[in-house]
């Protein structure tokens, strides 16, 4: 088994516990994984007493459920009341500190102390030895229920700690917080030659931790991973990540990550931007359309120290398409519309369907409130619409070398919807999309690559989107002619439309008119009796 698990209350009623600070002391060097589980707390000082004390001393697993049914009862079987709440937040804030530190390095170590403890107070204490230190003291008593060990009474008043710790020569950084609210008591660089060393005395109340980090050379401590991140799916293709932002002291900046498939690996090749650490956000642009990408994220510090990955998180490239909205006035005028929201699409228009046949429209869009507008004028031939992106002026690729002999390839980061494709020579079916993942780095994307003795082109291309299509349908139109008869109207040939008409609107009782249409110029029509019964007409088209 790999977990040790300490569970109260005892079997055995009215015996003594050793409690969780035995369970530290006389199992941490079987190198199991250690779980203290329901531990009946009463407060929430209690709590946090020995939630900080289990895991700065060594401990994995801890949760602070309650057995005496002070929070968990039967009127809040969820525990969701004021002492359930405040017990539930110690455990939380206790992990929010380790989440801090480096954790997989961190073993239970109480000998870098050499003195300077209080009296009356307890020590727990680890250390990644020459890299980073951690302790914990309080004041808690070791008074004993007849199930469980508690702290209890825990002593409030104030307390002056000066400790002595032994450290390796380096420059140092040591600060002591308050566990309750993780005010900062004290923030002391030690610029150390090595040995024994008394810190700076620091005045708190129940309980103090310090953690002691090296800074400068011979850092080789990462910061946190972000501990959360999302992906969302733009309106334009593109997919936005945030993160919580990492708290240390030294956080130099983030590396996003990208795949096309889970287990983001974190290297050069996969890594697509860099950040400082004041961005917690990253918009991919360069998202193919209908792609799903895995992202994950990293912290890293001034000396590139990298941390370990952020839980991966995923998205799909999928556009929202502009909504091409086709009208009719009562004049019979017909106008196409889209929102003036989606800039960069363009209006074609094709006679046909035919894939090769679009062209874009000669008419020019006005801004009519939040739309684009044109109006289309009546022909007798059918007219397809659609909206489609137009590529910008192909942006310039450039490349150059680093000194290290390293080859890059750059171009604007501005340049939305370009891709990057490779070949061997040139020919028109030799070109794939290359599997260089660029990086955003100022204002521009780059990729590196290693040099080889074949010969490797390069360009960009433009991915436009797909784009939704509409019709122009012929407007059918009723008109009171001079002679006071009405006339339905529409334009002519209007090749494959042909009238039907309905009693009712019901959708099977539609059925193709027997009037036969009279072409009057450059328009179709029938007569209609004005004492006919009441129908009504369409258009349509097999």
């Amino acid at each position: 088994f790999d977990i040790l698990n300490e569970h109260y209350p005892a079997a055995a009623p009215n015996t003594t516990i050793a409690g969780a600070e035995a369970l530290l002391t006389n199992h941490y060097s079987r190198g199991k994984i250690l779980s203290l589980d329901e531990t009946n707390t009463e407060t929430e000082p209690q709590t946090r007493l020995e939630a900080w004390m289990f895991f700065i001393g060594g401990g994995g697993v801890y949760d602070g459920l309650d057995y005496t049914g002070l929070v968990y009862t039967e009127a809040t079987p969820s525990g969701d009341n004021p002492l359930g709440n405040a017990i539930r937040g110690a455990v939380r804030n206790s992990w929010t500190y380790m989440n801090q530190l480096h954790l997989t390095k961190l073993r239970r170590n109480l000998a870098w102390v050499t003195g300077g403890q209080p009296g009356g107070s307890t020590l727990q204490a680890s250390a990644s030895i020459g890299q980073q230190y951690v302790a914990y003291l309080h004041h808690g008593q070791k008074g004993t229920t007849s199930f469980q060990l508690n702290y209890n009474p825990i002593i409030n008043s104030s307390q002056t700690v000066a400790l002595n710790v032994t450290l390796p020569a380096g420059t140092w950084r040591a600060v002591w917080t308050r566990p309750s609210n993780f005010t900062e008591l004290s923030v002391q660089v030690l610029n150390h030659a090595g040995g024994s060393v008394t810190l700076a005395p620091v005045t708190y109340q129940t309980d103090v931790a310090l953690r002691i980090d090296r800074t400068g050379a011979g850092d080789t401590t990462p910061p946190p991973p972000p501990a959360t991140t999302a992906a969302v799916s733009n309106d334009d293709g593109s997919i936005s990540l945030s993160w919580n932002a990492v708290q240390a002291f030294d956080l130099g900046g983030y590396r996003v990550y990208r795949a096309e498939t889970p287990v983001v690996p974190i290297d050069s090749i996969h890594r697509i931007a860099a950040l400082p650490a004041t961005i917690t956000d990253f918009k991919d642009a360069s998202a193919v359309f209908g792609r799903t990408y895995f992202y994950a994220v990293t912290a890293v510090d001034l000396l590139e120290n990298e941390s370990s990955a952020s839980p991966e998180v995923q998205a799909t490239s999928t556009p929202a398409y502009p909504a091409l909205n086709v009208s009719e006035s009562s004049a019979g005028q017909i106008t196409v519309q889209w929102a003036t929201t989606s800039p960069g699409w363009y209006l074609q228009e094709n006679n046909s369907l035919s894939p090769d046949s679009w062209t874009y429209s000669s008419l020019v869009p006005s801004v009519v409130g939040e739309n684009y507008q044109v109006t289309v004028a009546p022909s007798p031939q059918r007219r397809f619409f659609r909206l489609t992106h137009q590529p910008p002026t192909p942006p310039e690729i450039r490349f150059f070398s680093d000194v290290q002999g390293g080859f890059f390839l750059e171009w604007s980061a501005l340049s939305e919807g370009w891709y990057l494709q490779e070949s061997a020579n040139v020919s028109p079916d030799s070109w794939t999309y290359s599997p260089l993942v660029p990086v955003l780095v100022g204002e521009n994307y780059q990729v590196s690559y290693t040099p080889s003795p074949q010969r490797r082109f390069f360009r960009l291309v433009w991915i436009p989107p797909p784009a939704a299509i509409v019709e122009v349908i012929p407007a059918l139109q009723l008109i009171l002619s001079e002679a006071g008869q009405y006339l339905l109207d529409w334009p002519a040939p209007s090749t494959g439309w042909h009238l039907q008409e309905s009693p009712d609107l019901a959708p099977d009782s539609w059925e193709d008119s027997t009037r036969i249409p009279v072409l009057v110029g450059d328009h179709f029509q029938v007569s209609i009796a004005a004492t006919a019964p009441r129908r009504f007409f369409r258009l349509i088209r097999p």
